[in-house]
């Protein structure tokens, strides 16, 4: 995924093809995220695309500083590294600071979405009563799901204040 290219160059045609409602989806992802950590203070966004879903982001939490980090990182990787980078991740979230990941899926169908569900579910701790074990080791909180609508997904952890 070059987003110096013609991928990133045709990632808004391309996601609004693959996401129904994509400017809604991210309207209620940043209302969410406003009613669940309106005084967050910092925020460590991993994943945000080409960053169209930042203003609604910056919007929901006006007194956040935030953070960015690619988001071709973690699916990189073998799993075994995305676990050590998740907690390096967490391990850098500050005291009552909030780590947001987005997640994008694509058809259970299409080739090389076992790959896409099983870092999801090492990213997030699994679609069961699975404990995302990287996060709660970096003392973070159980990621909680704010928004899911066919293929988007947005993950909020917190780190007690």
């Amino acid at each position: 995924m070059d987003f110096e290219g013609t991928y990133g160059l045709d990632y808004g045609a391309i996601i609004r093809r693959s996401i129904p409602a994509y400017e809604a989806l991210l309207e209620i992802g940043a209302a969410a995220l406003a009613a669940t950590v309106p005084e967050a203070a910092t925020a460590l966004v991993v994943g945000p695309g080409r960053g169209e879903e930042l203003p609604g982001l910056l919007e929901a939490l006006p007194r956040a500083a935030f953070t960015l980090v690619e988001p071709s990182v973690l699916h990189l990787l073998p799993s075994e590294e995305q676990a050590g980078l998740l907690q390096q991740l967490a391990d850098r979230v500050a005291p009552g600071g909030s780590l947001l990941l987005s997640g994008y899926s694509e058809d259970p169908d299409a080739a090389g979405f076992a790959v896409l569900r099983s870092v999801a579910q090492e990213r997030n701790g699994g679609t069961g009563a699975g404990q995302p074990r990287h996060l709660l080791a970096a003392g973070m909180e159980p990621p909680r799901c704010l928004l899911q609508a066919l293929a988007i997904r947005l993950w909020l952890s917190r780190r007690p204040a």
